[in-house]
């Protein structure tokens, strides 16, 4: 094979993989990866655990802050703080480690508390992986025990009333810090009339 024909196969094969590296979905290389994990060592590692029929999927916010809401029936509690109406959030898609949870399917979920926000709409959530040993299906590991119910109510009337509280303490706050100035210029005022008048005496 001559120098050019090498040179020409090289550019060739070049451009193929160039195409080929275009044509692949780019997520493909940052495939979610787990390790295994047994139902004990999911339980420990997680802030709550709950089994629940998914009565909503839904996604919320835009590229890197794009992740799906789901919306989750309760039945029964084996750890943590869960309503009778649960939302926890997961990750787009699977190659993201998002669970694919559609509406009308039973699961087991793992999940932790996140921080969602900021400022007066900063409140915890719970965020679940495919990496937290969530399970579908109607089965319960003997391992966690018959449970509990649910509180009653709904995750996100919790939601507003923590945002509700911050919102309220802050204004109690600026109210607070505006009455004592205004105290202060008020004395300070009445100093200033109350001296001429004792020094005229």
């Amino acid at each position: 094979m001559g120098p050019v024909l090498r040179r020409v196969l090289l550019v060739a094969i070049a451009a193929a993989l160039a195409c080929a590296a275009v044509v692949l979905d780019p997520r493909a290389a940052w495939a979610c990866s787990c390790a295994p994990v047994t139902t004990r060592q999911a339980f420990e590692g997680a802030d709550a655990v709950f089994r629940g029929t998914v009565s909503a999927r839904g996604r919320v916010g835009r590229g890197t802050d794009g992740r799906v809401e789901l919306r989750f029936d309760v039945s029964r509690v084996f750890k943590g703080r869960v309503f009778s109406d649960q939302v926890v959030l997961t990750a787009t898609d699977s190659a993201a480690c998002g669970i694919p949870a559609a509406v009308g399917t039973q699961w087991l979920i793992f999940a932790n508390e996140s921080i969602e926000g900021s400022g007066d709409r900063l409140v915890t959530r719970l965020k679940t992986t495919l990496c937290s040993g969530n399970l579908p299906g109607v089965s319960t590991p003997s391992v966690l025990g018959r449970g509990t119910f649910p509180r009653p109510g709904s995750s996100d009337t919790q939601e507003k009333t923590v945002q509700a509280d911050i919102r309220i303490d802050r204004a109690l706050k600026i109210a607070g810090t505006t009455s004592l100035v205004l105290l202060v210029l008020g004395g300070a005022a009445l100093l200033v009339i109350w001296r001429p008048r004792r020094a005229g005496r």
